[in-house]
């Protein structure tokens, strides 16, 4: 996984959650031999939606 414009790899062991601040580049790809589950949680903040 990265986090950030500098996309700097983060080891992300199994059975753990991430939080990603809004509006922040990030990204994941599975490198073990194990299937990777990816489920994501939004909430609505008080910030106003954006279409980009």
């Amino acid at each position: 996984m990265y986090l950030g414009e500098e996309k700097k790899p983060i080891k992300v062991e199994a059975n753990t959650a991430v939080y990603i601040p809004p509006k922040t580049v990030h990204g994941i790809r599975n490198t073990g031999k194990d299937r990777l589950i990816v489920a994501f949680f939004v909430a609505l903040g008080r910030e106003k939606a954006e279409v980009i």
